[in-house]
């Protein structure tokens, strides 16, 4: 009577310490890493309390000659193509960072810095006086009698005219920028050229200053001609406003309680990630009964 060979167990083909996982670790991009001490720890698990005792599927039942190590690379190697975009997914999940309470959250980031510079460029004050035909003449004589003194001061077609204006080449320019879902502007940098003031001062005629004493002229001082005062401010003035800045919010929109997050957060962490390794190995390494 012919009877068939006995199927081996998981635990005749690989050991605790060469087994599933240890192979796994060398594979360079798996999910948790290439930890020999984690890699032991998963296999003594695996191995010793999850699946070291379920016979092993086709794929395993080889000769003793045929089950070289390479051979046993080759199979582990196959396990994780079919599994790796799940575990690497699954994975990331595991390791997240969240607030289980908080199911909304945004951050928008501008950068730089919050100054403000001013920059004047090629700034110039020029005021300029321009004396024409101008004398000045004085005339002093001694008095005689008394030391009554009066001054008498007499215009004549004197004229002041002051004028001040703008050029007609001011401008201003400002860049901005906007935030996300913003109507309003973030202002970048600012530009403002202009000729600040032209101030022109023109006094013109003739200015008689006497002085006498009791009637008698000691003192005559006469001024005529044109002296003409030009202030002149002229250049560019740069203002620049950068930032540095993050807006965070958080919370929960209200769709949910949070009671009703706190349990799917009790529900999720229930969820043991080797576990499911596990059983995704037992798939391509084991048969269904146990």
């Amino acid at each position: 009577m012919w009877i068939p060979a006995p199927i081996p167990k998981l635990k005749s083909i690989f050991t605790i310490t060469n087994g599933v996982f240890s192979r796994l670790s060398s594979l360079d991009d798996i999910p948790w890493g290439s930890d020999t001490e984690l890699a032991g720890q998963l296999d003594l698990l695996y191995l010793g309390n999850h699946s070291g005792n379920r016979y092993v599927s086709p794929i395993l039942v080889k000769d003793e000659d045929e089950l070289t190590n390479e051979y046993l690379d080759d199979v582990i190697s196959a396990a994780y193509t079919m599994y790796k975009n799940k575990w690497t997914r699954l994975w990331a999940l595991n390791e997240s960072q969240y607030n289980p309470l908080e199911n909304y959250s945004m951050e928008e980031k501008h950068t730089g810095n919050d100054t403000k510079l001013d920059t004047p460029t090629n700034w110039k004050d020029t005021e300029t006086k321009t004396p024409t035909d101008w004398k000045e003449t004085r005339e002093h004589k001694t008095g005689q009698n008394g030391y009554s003194e009066t001054e008498t001061q007499t215009p004549h077609d004197w004229k002041r005219t002051t004028q001040a204006q703008k050029t007609d080449n001011e401008s201003d320019t400002t860049t901005s920028v906007y935030a996300m879902n913003s109507t309003d502007p973030v202002p970048s940098s600012n530009t403002s050229t202009t000729l600040k003031n032209k101030t022109t001062d023109e006094q013109t005629g003739t200015y008689d200053t006497k002085k006498e004493i009791e009637g008698m002229l000691i003192d005559e001082t006469s001024t005529t001609g044109t002296f003409k005062t030009e202030t002149e401010k002229t250049g560019t003035y740069e203002s620049k406003t950068t930032y540095d800045t993050t807006l965070k919010r958080s919370g929960n929109i209200g769709v949910t309680t949070s009671q009703q997050m706190a349990q799917s957060e009790i529900e999720l962490w229930k969820w043991l990630y080797f576990e499911d390794v596990f059983k995704d190995l037992d798939k391509i390494l084991t048969l269904d009964t146990y």
